[in-house]
């Protein structure tokens, strides 16, 4: 109402305007009446009787003028109602102040998109960071409960620093992706796209996260055609994308099943030779054999696979997890939606597939997600092969 209050004008000032507006046609009116008598006058001799025809133009004029102020004040008068109504424009279009009624209103209609839109998103990123303050608040009472553990002599010092380093490493990844969602509003400033092998991005990921899948004693099973699969994309962006998705597959998958399609004694063998070779590289520690048994029971299985086909490169990650509810399907890409799995997370925070979602569409890729409920979920990538790309730029610069 107050925008409605400010436009509002005075009947002074709507005459003064009136006045102004009406001033060039009256000397345009009068002047041509004056001009007509002279040169009828002048060219025939005959005295013209001038007091008629005077009243007769200034009848003519009053009648016009008298419509046209009955217009101006109706336009005026309504045009503070179209600020909060705007119905009001299908009176206002129609007189001859149409085309500015409309052009009003869109410029209107398009003023308040953009407020509703700016008021949406700065809304989100308010829950947003209020989710993820609550997030980053657990790392760090977790570390002052192992630091007084540690000072009590109820755990080891080789204990504590232990958790410790797990729970700095959750806050730094913590961190990191409330960066990546602000920076991903000047995406375009930040945005080095460039030609890699898909196959090898995917083994530097896997081995720089494999902490992560020995803590939730899932295999990654990477499977990729021979030479290079290039792809054209931003790597920076893309890794936090697909590390997302890896993560969620890690924390989705549940213990209960053997891995399919490998006996006891070679599942036995590659946590010996793999599991237990990374964590001792990693944390300085032997594994027990006791451990390393329980395991080889409870492993699941994240399946990464690689293609090539009609000039575009697929990553496929298939999880052997809960899978997701067909109800919660629709809406995995909502900022801020959990779902039924979310809610038994205590560490989720629904802004996982809703930032992976953001980066694919920036990065151009075509981000897809299949899933069945107690049988595991399908993450699809698809990426323009940048081989395609080159060879277009070869053959336009030959011709």
């Amino acid at each position: 109402m107050k925008e409605k209050q400010e436009l509002l004008l005075t009947s002074g000032q709507k005459l003064k305007m009136f006045v102004r507006m009406v001033i060039p046609d009256t000397i345009f009116y009068f002047t041509g009446f004056i001009t007509i008598n002279l040169f009828y006058k002048l060219s025939t001799g005959y005295e013209v009787e001038f007091l008629y025809p005077f009243s007769l133009a200034l009848f003519f004029y009053m009648v016009w003028m008298g419509i046209k102020a009955y217009r101006f004040y109706r336009f005026y008068s309504r045009v503070p109602s179209m600020v909060v109504n705007a119905g009001f424009q299908n009176i206002l279009f129609s007189n001859e102040k149409a085309y500015l009624a409309r052009a009003f209103q869109v410029l209107h209609g398009k003023y308040r998109s953009e407020l509703t839109a700016r008021d949406i998103k700065e809304e989100e990123k308010r829950r947003f960071l209020s989710t993820w303050i609550h997030t980053m608040k657990t790392p760090v009472t977790v570390n002052d409960l192992v630091l007084e553990r540690m000072m009590t002599e109820k755990i080891t010092m080789e204990e504590g620093l232990k958790d410790i380093q797990a729970e700095n490493k959750r806050l730094y990844k913590n961190l990191d992706m409330v960066l990546g969602l602000e920076r991903l509003e000047e995406f375009s400033k930040d945005y080095m796209p460039e030609a890699f092998d898909l196959t090898e991005f995917m083994k530097e990921v896997i081995n720089e996260n494999k902490r992560q899948f020995i803590y939730g004693n899932v295999f990654p099973r990477l499977s990729a055609p021979e030479g290079r699969t290039m792809i054209l994309s931003d790597r920076k962006w893309n890794r936090h994308m697909v590390e997302q998705i890896l993560s969620n597959a890690v924390k989705y998958s549940y213990p209960g099943k053997e891995i399919e399609g490998s006996t006891q004694e070679e599942t036995q063998g590659e946590i010996q030779k793999g599991t237990r070779k990374n964590i001792e590289e990693e944390m300085g520690q032997k594994i027990t054999d006791e451990i390393a048994e329980e395991s080889s029971n409870r492993a699941k299985n994240v399946y990464i696979t690689i293609t090539s086909e009609k000039q575009k490169v697929i990553l496929t990650i298939k999880d052997e997890g809960i899978g997701i509810p067909s109800y919660d399907m629709k809406r995995i890409f909502e900022p801020f939606f959990t779902g039924e799995n979310g809610r038994k997370q205590k560490n989720a925070s629904g802004i996982g597939l809703y930032f992976c979602k953001e980066i694919s569409e920036m990065l151009g890729c075509m981000l897809q997600v299949d899933s069945e409920e107690n049988k595991g979920t399908t993450v699809t990538i698809t990426y323009l092969q940048a081989g395609t790309i080159m060879d277009t730029e070869k053959r336009a610069l030959t011709f």
